[in-house]
C-alpha cells in the first residue's frame, strides 16, 4: 500500500498546486489518518457524516473525537481533492477508458510480480498441506 499511497498523495499535491487553489498539502500522517477515518466511517452508518464529529462518546466508548485526529473540513477537503492521475494530461490519455485509475493499476500489478515468485504460474493452497493438529497428536 504504500507505493499507491505515495502515488495518490503526489497526484493529490500536484492537482492542487495546478488548480493554483488554497488546498493544504497533504502529508504521508495526514493521508493515513484520514484513510483511517474514511474506513472507520463504514463500520457505523450515521445518515449524515457531520455527527462523527459532533459526539465524544461512540459504541460505548468515551472520549472518543475524531476532531483530535483531523476537523471534518479537513476531512472533507482531503475527500474532495483526492486524485489518483494527473487531470493536465487527460487529452494525452483518451484513448485509454482507464485513464483515470492505469498508473493505480501499474503499481498494483508490479507489487503483485515483486510479491509472486512465480510469475505466470497458478498457486493454490489446501487443506492436505497444512499440517493439522488434532486432540490425538497431543
Amino acid at each position: 500500500i504504500g507505493d499507491v499511497a505515495t502515488h495518490i498523495i503526489k497526484m493529490y499535491n500536484l492537482a492542487a498546486y495546478s488548480r493554483g487553489e488554497d488546498v493544504k498539502e497533504l502529508t504521508k500522517s495526514k493521508f493515513d489518518a484520514w484513510l483511517g477515518i474514511h474506513l472507520f466511517l463504514h463500520t457505523w452508518r450515521y445518515p449524515v457524516r457531520e455527527k462523527y464529529w459532533e459526539h465524544e462518546q461512540f459504541a460505548g466508548l468515551n472520549g472518543f473525537d475524531l476532531n483530535k485526529i483531523m476537523s471534518y473540513q479537513e476531512w472533507l477537503e482531503v475527500r474532495r481533492n483526492l486524485r489518483f492521475e494527473d487531470y493536465d494530461l487527460e487529452d494525452d490519455l483518451k484513448h485509454d477508458k482507464a485513464w483515470k485509475v492505469r498508473s493505480l493499476i501499474d503499481i498494483v500489478k508490479a507489487t503483485l510480480k515483486r510479491v509472486n515468485p512465480a510469475p505466470g504460474q497458478f498457486l493454490s493452497l489446501d487443506e492436505a498441506m497444512v499440517r493439522q493438529v488434532t486432540m490425538k497428536m497431543i
